[in-house]
């Protein structure tokens, strides 16, 4: 069955069509398979590059022309963090992979990046249930500037930041031409400024946030117009794993 015929049948949808293949591109029937590694597909090859039309995506479990591992456990890692992660309640369908992609890359230490192809428009789409209306509003990349010049953080927020967050913390995130890098910079004030290389990416912004007892908040006050997020957080080392309204991602400490 070709990959097209099956994007053909999703392609009508008016929301989403979502294709997730867990193989690689390979003769299963070849007299000689290379298995060093575990891996289910022969040396060099692995699926090529595709690019869907409308709201449709496709999910790789190892980006084009690399292949996807086994794992020791009853599902591959890929298909182990899909079933983590897919039935999330309130987690947009975008962040919902990037999470499955971390996990996967933390599970085989970097070895197999899963990768989505394609593009929607600027609704969020959940799998399972939307979040709360107060929390389901994230911000669009080209919205104006706010014109407030950055106040001073309030009592709740200064002060309330917990050593181990202060400092400067980058992570990668997918998008369709590779990775971006998205760096934060806590202050122990209180204050926040984020900015995203290239700078395209992501939109730059700066505020207050308040980090305390597994628990975080923000308030943009530059850069971003009425953009508030929050959820839990927990540092393990030079890792920081924050979870908010988009999902979960993990935080790797800069040594900016």
């Amino acid at each position: 069955m070709s990959l097209q015929s099956a994007m053909l049948q999703v392609s009508n949808t008016g929301s989403l069509g979502l294709v997730i293949l867990d193989a690689c591109r390979n003769n299963p029937f070849a007299a000689k398979m290379s298995r060093s590694l575990a891996t289910r597909a022969t040396a060099g090859s692995g699926l090529g590059r595709i690019e869907p039309v409308g709201n449709v995506l496709v999910a790789y479990a190892a980006r084009d022309g690399t292949t996807a591992l086994d794992g020791d456990g009853r599902n591959s890692p890929f298909a182990a963090a899909l079933l983590r992660n897919i039935e999330t309640t309130g987690v947009e369908v975008t962040f919902m992979f990037r999470n499955v992609r971390d996990d996967v890359m933390e599970a085989t230490r970097n070895a197999q990046q899963p990768f989505v192809y394609g593009s929607l428009s600027r609704k969020a789409i959940y799998l399972v249930a939307a979040p709360p209306a107060d929390a389901a509003a994230t911000k669009q990349a080209n919205a104006a500037p706010a014109t407030a010049a950055l106040s001073a953080p309030s009592a709740t927020a200064a002060g309330a930041i917990d050593p181990a967050l202060v400092g400067t913390w980058e992570i990668m995130v997918p998008n369709g031409r590779g990775q971006s890098r998205w760096v934060w910079r806590i202050m122990a004030d209180g204050t926040y400024q984020f900015h995203a290389e290239p700078s395209r990416a992501a939109r730059p912004h700066e505020g207050t946030v308040s980090f305390a007892n597994g628990r975080w908040t923000l308030h943009a006050l530059r850069g971003l117009r009425n953009y508030n997020d929050g959820g839990s957080y927990e540092v393990r080392g030079t890792i920081a794993v924050i979870t908010g309204k988009l999902g979960t991602g993990y935080w790797k400490r800069s040594v900016e």
